[in-house]
C-alpha cells in the first residue's frame, strides 16, 4: 500500500478524545502496510523502545527531558533541590519543556495534572511530526498519540479513587 493512502485511511486522533482504533489493530495494519524498517520504528514508538530512526531518537530525547522535568518538580514538592532528582541522559535541550511541566504541576488534581502533561507530550509530537501531511513522521507521531489517547481513555477517576483506597488501607 502507498504510504499516502495508508495515512489517509487512519482514523483521526483528537487530543483528549478516545481513539477509534486499538493499538493491536494499528500495529497489525502497520505490519501489513509499512516497510520493515518503518514498522520497526512504529513498534519502538508503541513499545517505548529504541530504534535508529531519527524521529524515534528525537522523541526519546524529548520524552527524557519531560521525565527529567517531572522528576525535578516532584523533588521540589518534597523539599529537595531539583538537582537531587534522578535524571535521564539527553542529547538535546528544549527550553519550553520545563515551564510547561511546571504549569502542569500547578494543577491540584492529579488527573488534571496528567492531562496537562499529556498535552505537553501531544504538542511535542506535533512539533516533531512537522508540516508534511504524508510523511513517515506522521505515522510515528500517530503511534505515540494513539498510546496517549488509549491511556486517557483508560483513566477513570472512580477507579483511581478505589485503587488509592486499596493502597492506603494496607
Amino acid at each position: 500500500m502507498n504510504l499516502d493512502y495508508f495515512i489517509a485511511t487512519l482514523p483521526t486522533l483528537l487530543e483528549g478524545q478516545p481513539a477509534r482504533l486499538s493499538e493491536e489493530d494499528f500495529r497489525e495494519s502497520c505490519a501489513e502496510q509499512l516497510s520493515p524498517a518503518l514498522f520497526r520504528a512504529v513498534a519502538a514508538m508503541l513499545d517505548g523502545t529504541s530504534d535508529s530512526h531519527p524521529f524515534v531518537q528525537a522523541w526519546r530525547d524529548r520524552d527524557a527531558q519531560l521525565r527529567n522535568a517531572v522528576a525535578a518538580e516532584r523533588a521540589r514538592r518534597r523539599g529537595l533541590a531539583p538537582s537531587e532528582a534522578p535524571s535521564r541522559e539527553t542529547a538535546g535541550f528544549d527550553a519550553a519543556i520545563a515551564p510547561a511541566v511546571a504549569a502542569a504541576f500547578a494543577q491540584s488534581d492529579p488527573l488534571a495534572r496528567e492531562r496537562a502533561l499529556d498535552h505537553v507530550r501531544w504538542t511535542l509530537l506535533d512539533e516533531l511530526e512537522g508540516v508534511q501531511p504524508m510523511d513517515e513522521n506522521v505515522i510515528l507521531a500517530y503511534a505515540a498519540k494513539l498510546k496517549i489517547s488509549l491511556r486517557t481513555l483508560a483513566a477513570d477517576a472512580d477507579k483511581g479513587l478505589r485503587r488509592f483506597g486499596e493502597l492506603t488501607a494496607k
